[in-house]
């Protein structure tokens, strides 16, 4: 009997010395976040990324061997925090909806393993690419003469020629390809730098320059015409002052004319700073004889968010990269005195796909840019690239295509049509 007490109590005792004194249950290890991971691509400060990016990043390891999946955030926040996607497995991601043009995105990546610990990567920034046109030469050599300093238009669905190196010619095309002689003596006298609009279901030609004994003759006659092949003297001397080198736009149901030089003018040749507008060709009203475009001549005007825009040209300083714009014609304010684009003049403008685009400038190699704001122009990449000049070229929107018809190349006129596109 004593020996069975000894016993029990050695065993009391020894379990009592390997047994915590506080009693306590041992704590659980803490279960850590998977390692910090870093971002692959696309790399930060990336630029010319496409619109359907793939992004990779480091695996992040868990120090249990936790399942991990991923977070993939993107906006054009500093910091973002749209959510893309999430639950991913694997370290990578290839966006389904394509991004914007032209614009700075953020990305970054949050790991998180089964317990819900997480770990966030950096963030990277990226810059899309721009637009790209590709650009076909579909007539190498037109049935019309080469030419430059001339217009087109779009008229009953159909691409027109008029003028230009003090011809009077007309010419039309349904395809760019195969053109047809409308009239080879138009009733208006030849002549180039004059300008030409749809207006009122006719097609119109206003002012220019014609040659007289050897010299330039600045015009400020109105002509229309309903099929190309009759044109009619709207009035032989409008009330604004005999000009070319000026540019006209559609706006607000009437036609407007915008600055202009008159070769003629006592005592000097000199450039003209006014707006004028017409609801009938005939009837010509002063807008305004002191607008702020720094009286610049070889312009580009168009109509776009419901504004007159004027682009660049060649003003009292000089060539330049300027862009003006008014809601009314009269009023004007300066969006930039230094667009991206460099200075140019004689070059063609229009708007497509809903931005202002510019083709084109002397003797540089051609180039083309946009703009949805008139503030930040972006350059278009052109397949193939463009190595040649161009200037004193034309260009219209037709069948959802831009086609630039004619111009110069270093002096040397040409009759060739281009079909510009915008690939995805």
């Amino acid at each position: 009997m004593k020996q069975t007490c000894l016993l029990c109590g050695l065993f009391l005792a020894l379990f009592s010395c390997q047994s915590d004194n506080s009693g306590e249950v041992p704590e659980t290890p803490e279960n850590k976040a998977p390692k910090n991971f870093s971002l692959l691509t696309i790399a930060d400060n990336s630029t010319d990324v496409d619109l359907l990016a793939s992004f990779t990043w480091d695996t992040a390891v868990d120090p249990e061997q936790d399942a991990v999946r991923y977070q993939f955030l993107l906006d054009e926040n500093e910091n973002p925090t749209t959510i893309i996607s999430e639950g991913l497995d694997t370290p990578n991601y290839t966006l389904t909806e394509k991004l914007n043009t032209d614009t700075t995105y953020y990305w970054k990546v949050i790991a998180k393993d089964t317990e819900g610990n997480t770990a966030e990567s950096g963030t990277a920034a990226f810059t899309t690419r721009g637009l790209v046109l590709s650009v076909t030469t579909v007539q190498e050599s037109a049935a019309f003469s080469a030419r430059s300093r001339h217009t087109t238009l779009v008229f009953d669905n159909k691409l027109w020629v008029i003028a230009g190196d003090y011809k009077n010619d007309v010419w039309s095309s349904t395809d760019g390809i195969i053109w047809n002689l409308a009239t080879e003596n138009a009733g208006f006298p030849g002549r180039e730098f004059h300008t030409s609009l749809v207006f009122d279901n006719k097609m119109w030609v206003i002012g220019g320059q014609i040659i007289t004994d050897s010299n330039g003759l600045a015009l400020n006659d109105v002509w229309s015409s309903s099929d190309g092949i009759n044109w009619n003297l709207e009035t032989a001397n409008a009330a604004f002052d005999p000009r070319f080198l000026h540019s006209t736009v559609v706006f607000d149901d009437k036609m407007w004319i915008i600055n202009g030089f008159d070769s003629n003018r006592v005592p000097l040749p000199s450039r003209i700073n006014d707006v004028w507008y017409s609801e009938n060709g005939v009837d010509w009203i002063l807008a305004t004889d002191t607008p702020e475009l720094n009286a610049t001549i070889v312009n580009e005007a168009v109509v776009f968010k419901d504004k007159i825009w004027v682009i660049a040209g060649n003003s009292n300083d000089g060539i330049n990269n300027t862009v003006y714009a008014s809601s009314n014609g009269i009023q004007w304010e300066t969006i930039t005195e230094n667009a991206a684009f460099s200075k140019r003049n004689v070059s063609a403008a229009a708007v497509f796909q809903g931005r202002m685009w510019i083709f084109g400038r002397e003797r540089d190699p051609f180039d083309v840019w946009y703009s949805l704001d008139g503030v930040s122009w972006f350059e278009a990449s052109l397949l193939p690239e463009q190595n040649s000049s161009r200037f004193a070229h034309r260009v219209n929107v037709y069948n959802d295509a831009i086609f630039l018809i004619a111009g110069s190349e270093l002096g040397v006129p040409l009759n060739d049509v281009l079909k510009l596109e915008l690939q995805d």
